[in-house]
């Protein structure tokens, strides 16, 4: 939480009243006991025949009075920052034809990037090939998590296959202790699903019911994998479909993702009032006993 501090007047107009105050001291000095006070008798004995120094005190009591009337204020400003981030699970093809062209650890480095600029989400990561692996649950630590994507090699859940649809699958179960309002899953592939575990319109009608929103890259020629899946499932999650035959362009992509999924800040503001007034009215009170002291004081001198 950042706060601003500031020292201000919510009344400046009053120090004004400093003008009459000081042209009736020098042009109408007689009538000043009028003015300032109703018992014309109390501030006789105050004022008769004082001292310079009592000439001080008198300006000072004015100007205190006026000080307090003016009203100093230190007004604080509080900032609170809320950041209501994504749950974004990492979902990465690691079969052996991801090793062609060295696409595997391209594709590594890069999502290494991604990971570092969610810095307020709950990231996952999951691979597949025969198999599925779920490399790392939801987890707002990215230091581990990139550990785990730096050691990760091909053949961690299988060589040859490509789960394609039950990775999906499989992402959804993990979605479901996820209360995030914003649920995105980004699956990276390069080739079609040879694994017929679970049907395609099963997975559909579950991340369409689930609300996650699917980003599919396809990496490598048009043939390597079915565009017309990865369209339609970035199509009905509300998600958007990738494809490229060089993976270092996945950059782009991936970058592009961030910047579609910004996370939402939420800022709210509050400002506290302090009133400093009692202050300056304390000291014109001391001023006035002062002067009160100081008259009797002489008198009995007299």
């Amino acid at each position: 939480m950042n706060y601003i501090s500031e020292f201000s007047f919510e009344y400046p107009w009053a120090f004004f009243l400093l003008l009459p105050y000081i042209f009736c001291k020098f042009f109408c000095k007689k009538g000043l006991v009028g003015v300032y006070f109703s018992n014309v008798q109390v501030l006789n004995e105050i004022v008769n025949k004082s001292k310079d120094y009592q000439k001080y005190l008198e300006f000072l009591i004015v100007f205190y009075l006026i000080l307090a009337l003016a009203n100093p204020v230190i007004k604080k400003e509080y900032e609170k920052q809320s950041t209501l981030g994504h749950d974004i699970l990492i979902n990465i093809d690691a079969s052996d034809s991801m090793s062609y062209d060295n696409r595997f650890n391209i594709t590594k480095a890069i999502v290494d990037k991604f990971i570092d600029k969610r810095q307020d989400d709950n990231l996952a990561l999951m691979l597949f090939a025969q198999n599925v692996y779920i490399a790392s649950p939801f987890t707002y630590d990215k230091k581990p998590l990139k550990d785990i994507l730096r050691y990760t090699q091909i053949g961690v859940a299988g060589k040859v296959g490509t789960a394609l649809y039950e990775s999906l699958y499989s992402s959804i179960k993990l979605f479901e202790r996820s209360s995030a309002k914003n649920k995105v899953l980004v699956l990276l592939t390069d080739g079609i699903n040879t694994v017929e575990n679970i049907p395609l319109e099963v997975v559909l009608a579950s991340l369409k019911q689930s609300g996650i929103k699917v980003y599919t890259i396809g990496v490598g020629d048009d043939t390597d994998f079915n565009i017309d899946v990865l369209n339609s499932i970035a199509n009905t999650t509300g998600g958007k479909f990738y494809k490229t035959k060089n993976a270092v362009d996945l950059i782009e992509i991936y970058d592009e993702i961030n910047s579609l999924e910004k996370s939402e800040i939420k800022t709210n503001k509050k400002i506290e009032v302090q009133y400093y007034y009692q202050w300056p009215l304390l000291f014109a009170l001391l001023m006035v006993l002062a002067m009160v002291y100081v008259n009797r004081k002489k008198k009995k001198v007299d």
